[in-house]
């Protein structure tokens, strides 16, 4: 069920089994799975039923490092969370990257990638993917393609994307009409409540705008809230001194995001049209999308992070562009807030964006690429310098903003460059391309940092440690000391790879709600 907490009518939470906090990608999923399985779930969600500017005003933060959009704009308060906007992409990590490598100071997770294999199957098929090719040969074959050679530096892989990228739409049938869950909006938790001794939750305080107030009871607590958020919750001065997640003072370091470094130039590529190489190709209903991937083997041998590529149709960065076509798919879903800024910068763009969409259309296809682009992603290191932090000034409801100090290190300054020197190496030697490389980017390391951007990928600020002097939870996503909190976010990547972090993320989610599953029926049967 479905309720507005703005409003009068609208009862307080009871008492559940799981009270959620958050309803994104994790909250979502948490909340079908343990709905399915008889238990009860209370979902409380800051936003509304949709995007609006009131709630959406909570996330402004500031930047104390360099430039990174995504505090501001790669966040959305509202049912379905980031789901609502982004691409849709999925994509696991690999096995290296849950693997300590000697040359990455914090690398590795502690479990082994074959602890998720199943539960990476299980999300596949939450996101609308269980029948979406899973072999990339069987992709190609189904193209009428070879991939190309670039071994044994480079290699080809797919990414998979959702069909219905929505989650909150996607599972809307189990959201709304399910007696066993309970979605209200427009509740914001604003802090938990302990018991005397600290070790446990016993209830999360929750306000409306219209600053109606009550205590939401569970036996079990989850922040999903986004790998911004839930640090930000986790980082609130309590009045009587340190919580018990604030101790060791990790809560909000080794800020991790994907460095997208764009720019790069392809010039005689031989694999003309190239948009049936390398942009997002579809078979049998799914759509997929092209990864240049250094090779595990490259990684060791130049010491570098995690670093893929993608080759894409060469297009100028317009923000203000980005922003209306945003604000038309809003529209055009229907139910959402326009504000007169939005309305504006819509109607400005309409007629190229309007264009564009005509031109595919027509050619069934996209128009022919005349100018193709290397762009670069990397992971960055586990133990980032990067750091979220609370600003002074305080949100509508009483909560501390937050900023961000965004940094990138020497490591993956090394990486990009590295990586791109490989390209153009492999490229020529192979008689695939050339790579137009701009100049200053192998001397200049400001040059090189003004090239690059964030990608909306937040991870790594609530660490997961198997120690509670080196993270925030355990294995488990339990907050360490405290007997009944979670955390199943992003931020708990001990470290990122290169791939967009939502697959794992519902991965994480799986496997928790397998844990919490069973540690209630442990419950039911001691009752």
């Amino acid at each position: 069920m479905i309720y507005d907490f703005n409003r009068a009518e609208c009862p307080d939470p009871a008492h559940s089994d799981v009270c959620l906090l958050g309803a994104g990608a994790a909250g979502i999923a948490l909340a079908v799975q343990m709905a399915s399985a008889g238990f009860r779930v209370t979902v409380l969600e800051g936003g509304g039923r949709f995007l609006e500017g009131r709630s959406q005003d909570i996330y402004r933060s500031e930047n104390a490092g360099l430039p990174h959009a995504g505090v501001n704009t790669g966040r959305f308060r509202t049912l379905g969370g980031s789901t609502t906007e982004w691409g849709g992409q999925m994509l696991e990590l690999d096995e290296e990257d849950f693997r300590s490598r000697e040359w990455v100071p914090g690398s590795g997770w502690p479990f082994p990638k074959s602890a998720l294999r199943a539960e990476y199957a299980r999300a596949l098929d939450f996101a609308g993917l269980r029948r979406a090719e899973s072999d990339d040969q069987a992709i190609w074959a189904a193209l009428r393609k070879q991939p190309p050679d670039l071994s044994p530096e480079l290699y080809m892989a797919f990414s998979r994307w959702c069909p219905e990228r929505d989650f909150a739409k996607l599972h809307w049938p189990m959201l709304s009409a399910s007696r066993k869950i309970a979605v209200f909006c427009h509740a914001n938790a604003t802090g938990f409540v302990l018991n005397e001794g600290r070790t446990a939750i016993l209830a999360t305080r929750i306000s409306s705008f219209s600053n109606r107030r009550a205590t939401v009871k569970a036996d079990y607590f989850v922040l999903c809230m986004g790998g911004i958020e839930s640090t930000r919750f986790l980082l609130q001065p309590a009045m009587n001194g340190l919580l018990p997640w604030q101790t060791n003072g990790i809560v909000g370091r080794y800020f991790q995001d994907h460095v997208c470094c764009n720019g790069i130039r392809l010039r005689s590529l031989r694999t003309q049209p190239a948009h049936k190489w390398f942009g997002h190709v579809s078979s049998q209903g799914f759509t997929y999308h092209n990864k240049v991937r250094l090779a595990a083997a490259q990684q060791a041998a130049h010491r570098t992070l995690n670093v893929t590529g993608t080759i894409n149709l060469f297009t100028k960065q317009n923000e203000k562009r980005d922003l209306a076509f945003q604000a038309l798919r809003r529209a055009w879903k229907g139910g959402s807030e326009i504000s007169f800024a939005d309305s504006i910068r819509t109607a400005l763009y309409l007629p190229s964006i309007v264009r564009a969409g005509l031109s595919r259309r027509l050619r069934k296809e996209p128009p022919p690429w005349k100018k193709i682009m290397l762009s670069v992603h990397t992971e960055q290191s586990p133990l980032s310098s990067s750091t979220i932090t609370l600003s002074g000034e305080r949100d509508e409801l009483g909560m501390l903003r937050t900023q961000l100090d965004w940094r990138i290190s020497d490591a993956e300054i090394h990486t990009i460059r590295t990586y791109v020197k490989i390209c153009e190496s492999v490229f020529r030697r192979h008689a695939f391309a050339s790579l137009d490389v701009p100049a200053g980017f192998y001397e200049d390391d400001h040059e090189l940092r003004r090239m690059c951007v964030d990608s909306n990928h937040h991870m790594g600020s609530t660490r997961m440690s198997i120690s509670a002097e080196h993270g925030v939870v355990n294995p488990d996503l339990r907050l360490h000391g405290i007997a009944n909190g979670y955390v199943c976010s992003s931020s708990v990547f001990p470290s990122s790879g290169f791939s967009n972090p939502t697959h794992t993320l519902l991965a994480l989610a799986m496997r928790l709600s397998s844990l919490l599953v069973a540690k209630l029926a442990d419950k039911s049967v001691a009752c």
